[in-house]
């Protein structure tokens, strides 16, 4: 959030619309860049690091692990449980495991031992595609092929399995 802030205040730097197309839209690129240079050599603080979300509904009537429900389930696990309407906070530390629980951790129990840095990459260029897509954007310049999840989730009942 904080990111999309700064990307569409550097936007709006421009006095007419002939600057944001321009310059504008310049420092909004220099911004990512500098941004995933960040994540891809280790210097993002664990506080950046952190995505929140709602958990909407009691945790027993999901079916499917997204990020967050991993994360109440796994404060679950340790005693703590996550009600409709809370929200949870976690970080990506590998997002290509093939168990959601290990995709994430909780923020409450994250010990900085590292994250997944192509995740928080591919984090910052959809934040980026959806401010800067309308002056001609593309995610394909930081050689990344689609916005669509790259990681399928699996079923709450396969897990077991």
């Amino acid at each position: 959030m904080r990111f999309q802030r700064g990307l569409i205040l550097a936007l709006l730097s421009g006095k007419d619309l002939k600057q944001v197309k321009t310059e504008g839209y310049a420092k909004a690129r220099e911004l990512l860049i500098e941004a995933i240079r960040k994540v891809m050599e280790g210097e993002v603080s664990v506080g950046d690091l952190a995505v929140s979300r709602v958990l909407r509904r009691p945790l027993s009537s999901y079916d499917w692990a997204a990020a967050y429900v991993s994360v109440a389930m796994r404060l679950a696990e340790k005693g703590k449980m996550v009600k409709a309407g809370e929200i949870v906070e976690f970080v990506h530390v590998d997002s290509r495991n093939h168990n959601p629980l290990c995709r994430v951790a909780p923020m409450e129990t994250y010990e900085g031992r590292g994250y997944d840095r192509e995740k928080y990459r591919e984090l910052l260029l959809d934040a980026a595609e959806t401010v800067l897509s309308i002056l001609g954007f593309s995610r394909h310049e930081f050689g990344s092929r689609t916005r669509k999840e790259t990681y399928r989730d699996l079923p709450l009942s396969e897990m077991s399995n």
